[in-house]
């Protein structure tokens, strides 16, 4: 009988260490500039727009991805040159709303 509640216990004991290496939930924001300075080419011919959203597909993967992050809800915002800020999700959302926010 001792040998199985030590055993409980060192199992509870080791538990809760990889419970200690789990990210705590991360919820983020994401802001995509729109304003008219976005249509400027780069050097290698794609639009600034074009590769920030690139960027921005890489970011909301890892962000979901990584489990060192464990996001769990993210807000797509955006805003143009009057600086007036637009969510594009309309509060924070799941991996694949997110996805599809940055796709329209």
């Amino acid at each position: 009988m001792m040998k199985i509640i030590v055993s409980a216990i060192a199992l509870a004991t080791t538990m809760s260490s990889f419970n200690s290496l789990a990210a705590p939930e991360s919820y983020g924001v994401l802001f995509l500039d729109r304003s008219s300075s976005m249509n400027t080419l780069r050097p290698d011919g794609q639009s600034r727009c074009s590769f920030s959203k690139q960027q921005a597909v890489q970011k909301v993967s890892k962000f979901f991805l990584d489990a060192t992050i464990n996001g769990q809800q993210l807000n797509v915002k955006t805003f143009a040159s009057g600086g007036q800020i637009q969510s594009l999700t309309n509060g924070f959302v799941g991996f694949n709303a997110a996805m599809m926010a940055l796709m329209s």
